[in-house]
């Protein structure tokens, strides 16, 4: 699956049309959200005549009628004369007989897969009951398959093998697709904005971006922050409490407990002028997400010069290790090399060295132990540290890619063959 040279895509697009199809949106804003908004409206600067339809449903997979409401919408667009079409994996990974009956139709459809639905938070409890799906030659697998853990791989599988071709956002989610299902997708990462400087805080603020879920782990930051009880700093948690309640009262619950009381602010979902104001008042920036396609907040946070710590393992280091192409350059990888020995982490397995931050482990991961906390502690009593983590930080802002690279990776993906 190879496209044509990004020069070549852009302008034999620029009179095409591109439908888009994104899940409704959600109860929280989400990473998956910004990535579609920012795309589309890239694509379109990039000369594409692009048509968003939001899919209503209960995505994953949806209910019978979702599916029939998203088979008759694909069929809508192909009697209007459309051709190319990107469908949001959230809503196609799990309606492979949907994205068939749109090859059928004469439509070329990619599945942009921001996380496998396979990984979806709760999405393979054992014996829960599944709706039926269509599948490609009018097989479906039996009621005791689809109610088997397996059913969201089963089902993204046939879709990812039925679709013309599945754009990703991260070479760790491609390669994913690769090992799982052998199709070979292609990679547009995402863009960032450009913004300001970050000021910090006195004394230093340590930040997380997400919303408040499991998957998320709140709780795991939580549990590392307990173990720096004896030093100084500040930290809020920024996301909506919509998506999970009863996992955002456990974490503030956990957050009004002592030793963490007065000390965390939970913020809810920040929009606008309170939003920019909780990333400049920020000094690291922390994710300890179960996985990560890739992690956008990571690459928001090296926009403003914030350093990040992400989850080792995850998608997240692939974002992070985009300020490895700062200005820094060698002298950044030195310098980071030499503050890791200082801070007695050389030798530890951290991706740390020449980027703004590092990979660790937090409360859960197999041989996590205090991996977070001495990551995080090391970073609040090394000053030498805390400065090479920032100087790399801030070198690699100027040379972060726009959302505008994320625009040609997808339209050389797509383009003619």
């Amino acid at each position: 699956m190879r496209g044509p040279d990004t020069a070549s895509s852009c302008r034999s697009l620029a009179s095409v049309r591109l439908d888009f199809v994104v899940p409704a949106p959600l109860a929280w804003r989400s990473g998956g959200t910004v990535y579609d908004e920012r795309l589309a409206a890239a694509l379109a600067a990039a000369g594409a005549d692009v048509r968003i339809t939001s899919a209503e449903g209960a995505w994953p997979v949806g209910s019978s009628a979702d599916r029939a409401r998203l088979g008759a919408l694909i069929r809508e667009i192909a009697d209007d004369g459309g051709g190319r079409l990107i469908v949001d994996g959230l809503v196609g990974l799990g309606c492979p007989g949907e994205i068939a009956g749109a090859r059928r139709a004469g439509l070329d459809v990619w599945l942009l897969v921001q996380m496998l639905i396979s990984e979806w938070p709760g999405g393979e409890r054992p014996g829960a009951k599944w709706p039926g799906a269509e599948w490609p030659g009018g097989e479906r697998p039996s009621g005791e398959i689809l109610a088997a853990p397996g059913r969201h791989a089963a089902l993204e599988s046939a879709a990812l093998a039925a679709a013309s071709g599945a754009i990703t956002p991260s070479s760790t989610t491609a390669s994913e697709v690769l090992r799982r299902y052998g199709v070979v997708a292609a990679v547009a990462r995402p863009g960032v904005d450009r913004a300001p400087i970050a000021h910090g805080s006195e004394p230093p603020r340590i930040v997380c971006f997400a919303a408040l879920m499991p998957s998320k782990r709140q709780l795991a930051l939580l549990d590392a922050l307990r173990g720096l009880a004896d030093l100084p700093w500040t930290a809020e948690l920024v996301g909506s409490d919509r998506a999970d309640p009863e996992y955002a009262r456990a974490v503030r619950e956990a957050a009004s407990a002592p030793p963490l009381r007065g000390r965390v602010r939970i913020a809810g979902e920040l929009r606008g002028e309170a939003f920019e104001a909780a990333w400049d008042a920020a000094d690291l920036s922390v994710l300890a997400s179960a996985s990560e396609t890739f992690g956008l907040v990571v690459v928001e946070s090296l926009a403003r010069g914030v350093p990040a710590i992400v989850p080792a393992g995850t998608g997240a280091e692939e974002a992070l290790g985009l300020s490895r192409r700062g200005g820094a350059g060698l002298a950044g990888a030195g310098l980071a090399e030499a503050g890791l020995a200082e801070a007695g982490l050389a030798g530890a397995g951290l991706a740390g060295a020449g980027l703004a931050g590092a990979a660790c482990r937090f409360a859960g991961d197999v041989g996590a132990a205090s991996d977070a906390v001495t990551v995080l502690r090391s970073w609040l009593t090394n000053p030498v540290l805390r400065s090479q983590w920032l100087a790399i930080a801030r070198a690699a802002r100027p040379v972060l890619p726009g959302w505008n690279a994320t625009a040609r990776a997808v339209l050389a993906a797509v383009g003619p063959s």
